[in-house]
């Protein structure tokens, strides 16, 4: 039942920007939903990390690494038309989000700062994160080669 919905969705997506590959949109939304679920992981663990008393810095890198982790074996699997081995695709999409990981802890400390709330600064994180990793996997690490 809830599939329909983004079954129409993708249709109307088709419809209304042609210039959009069909692919592209499924591959989108396949990729929002295991991100969400991802999110989940990140933001639960976040908060269970938080509560053992870890700092910001940690509890956010080893929660972002956990969401990683999660949507990556998704990616794999289910959401990119590829024709690498996990253990091509796995290293690669690390070493990116590594690097996003790294630089998205100082950023949720500085943007706390500012707006306040620390869960409102990580959905904000979260989503920066979310959209520059979606292009990185899509046109650099779940290609065919």
């Amino acid at each position: 039942m809830k599939f329909k919905l983004f079954i129409k969705f993708y249709h109307y997506l088709g419809s209304r920007y042609p210039f959009l590959e069909r692919r592209i949109a499924k591959e989108a939304i396949a990729y929002t939903l295991v991100g969400l679920l991802g999110t989940a992981i990140d933001f639960a663990s976040f908060y269970f990390f938080r509560l053992r008393g870890l700092q910001i810095l940690i509890a956010q890198w080893l929660a972002a690494f956990l969401g990683f982790s999660h949507n990556h074996l998704w990616q794999h699997f289910w959401i990119f038309d590829h024709n690498r081995r996990l253990g091509v695709t796995y290293p690669l999409s690390l070493v990116i989000a590594l690097l996003v990981v790294a630089a998205s802890a100082p950023v949720l400390v500085a943007l706390d700062a500012v707006v306040g709330n620390i869960w409102i600064s990580k959905f904000i994180v979260a989503a920066a994160t979310a959209v520059f990793l979606f292009s990185a996997r899509k046109f650099f690490i779940f290609v065919k080669k």
